[in-house]
């Protein structure tokens, strides 16, 4: 069973990664050489999609995270310092993410193609 959680774990750590880089080093800087009136309806496609998946997906590896230090708890110490730190990390994550990006996702959303600062 815990070798399914470290699976898991693993996967779904793996995908949010993947697919925050792909987002930051390939489809943001791909969209933003066009005109805005192209960029602009693309990224809020991607802000509503991901505004709507990622807490979800970010919320459960955090549980994932959680669980795993709760099942291996009694595991020998250098194994419980790892699992502390990513669990630690994992919450740093969370909490950049709903402070910084969330809230300008939230204002990409609301941008009018044809008067994108109001």
């Amino acid at each position: 069973m815990i070798s399914a959680f470290f699976l898991i774990l693993i996967i779904s750590t793996a995908l949010l990664f993947g697919n925050e880089f792909s987002v930051g080093f390939f489809i943001h800087p791909s969209l933003t050489r066009s005109d805005h009136r192209a960029f602009l309806p693309a990224i809020q496609v991607f802000a509503r999609f991901f505004g709507k998946i990622m807490p979800i997906w970010t919320a459960g590896t955090l549980l994932f995270h959680l669980s795993l230090l709760w099942l291996t708890w009694r595991w020998p110490a250098y194994h419980t310092v790892f699992l502390i730190s990513a669990v630690i990390l994992w919450i740093i994550i969370v909490v950049f993410s709903i402070i910084g990006p969330v809230p300008i996702n939230n204002r990409v959303i609301a941008w009018d193609v044809e008067i994108p600062a109001a």
